[in-house]
């Protein structure tokens, strides 16, 4: 019975955490103006990281040895490589946010990179710490407030004037935008 709690457990924690780091990782993309090259590092790293949310759980799954209440006791040693990815994700987030914060060079308002930034860290510290005790039952709601959190905070700032339009923005009202071909036949 406890292993099926287990997995339960696992199946809301992976797509949770999955949309908080995506998230993140979007707006690190967004500080960059949409970067090939940042692009593609956050989305190796959010790889990585999925593989081994998914990869170390059912490796480790036959060894994991439950307490009277369900709880997984599971040695440090044994979530060292999910641990070790996501704290390579959350440092390499937390770097390229300080880097843009200390460049100073930015088209984006430095409120936005002051929010980025201060987000960024206590989510940097709650992560780490949940993902330290690999317990389930609160990193679920915390993974869900931290990533609500964050958008609401971006949400909150009123940009008040843009320099210029993005890259991908070709002019016209928002009623002649045309989607890619992959999001209108999902549209549809």
């Amino acid at each position: 019975m406890c292993v099926h709690w287990f997995i339960l457990q696992l199946a809301a924690f992976i797509p949770l955490f999955s949309a908080m780091e995506a998230v993140l990782m979007l707006r690190v993309y967004a500080l960059y103006n949409h970067s090939k090259r940042i692009g593609f590092t956050l989305l190796a790293l959010f790889t990585l990281e999925l593989a081994a949310a998914i990869g170390c759980p059912i490796s480790i799954m036959p060894r994991v040895k439950f307490d009277a209440v369900c709880t997984g006791e599971i040695a440090p040693s044994e979530n060292l490589i999910f641990g070790g990815s996501v704290f390579t994700a959350q440092f390499t987030i937390a770097v390229l946010t300080i880097a843009k914060r200390s460049a100073g060079q930015t088209n984006v308002d430095t409120k936005i990179v002051r929010t980025v930034l201060r987000d960024g860290l206590w989510v940097f510290a709650a992560v780490i710490v949940a993902v330290s005790y690999i317990i389930f039952s609160w990193p679920i709601s915390v993974f869900s407030f931290i990533t609500c959190r964050v958008i609401l905070n971006l949400q909150r700032m009123k940009v008040e004037t843009v320099d210029q339009p993005p890259r991908w923005y070709t002019g016209g009202s928002p009623s002649e935008i045309e989607l890619p071909p992959f999001l209108s036949r999902a549209v549809c």
